[in-house]
């Protein structure tokens, strides 16, 4: 079970007024940005986890809803998380996996309001002493699985899942 909501991303068509607006005019510090102004990530406090928001620029010039996440205690939880979710039907988008920008370990899925629910573990945690990287290069992941963690439907009891009483 999620013990925080940790952030949420939005595809917006001006990443520009967007920085003006939650960093100038509400005053999120910046933490981080991709590269050629592709998104920004953004707290609402000088210390926190990396990121309480994230924006994507459209090249559509739209604005919707990207994704929410929902932090867990470790990446066990993410893990385990994830086969449960997977398990009640509910698609994999990508993961599980780890990004590089935060560290945080992750898994997505679709999400019935459209977008997407990240299940996340692990974020960095940032001072003022934070210096935003501007990266050159916009990676998503170190590593992912691309349609998360097939199971097998056998009906056999695994002795690691039997010890905690779960199947």
């Amino acid at each position: 079970r999620p013990i925080a909501m940790g952030h949420i991303g939005f595809i917006v068509p001006d990443l520009k007024s967007a920085e003006d607006f939650y960093h100038k005019r509400l005053g999120f510090p910046v933490s981080d940005r991709y590269a050629g102004g592709a998104a920004l990530f953004l707290r609402c406090q000088s210390e926190s986890e990396h990121h309480n928001l994230f924006l994507i620029w459209s090249k559509e010039g739209n604005t919707r809803f990207h994704h929410i996440a929902f932090e867990v205690r470790d990446i066990h939880e993410v893990f385990g998380g994830g086969l449960y979710i997977d398990k009640q039907g509910w698609p994999t988008q990508v993961g599980p996996g780890r990004h590089p920008v935060s560290s945080a370990y992750f898994w997505y899925f679709k999400n019935p309001c459209d977008g997407a629910v990240e299940y996340y573990a692990d974020s960095d945690y940032v001072t003022d002493a934070w210096k935003p990287h501007n990266y050159r290069f916009n990676r998503f992941s170190e590593w992912h699985m691309v349609d998360g963690i097939h199971q097998r439907d056998d009906g056999v009891v695994r002795l690691s899942m039997a010890a905690t009483g779960r199947q």
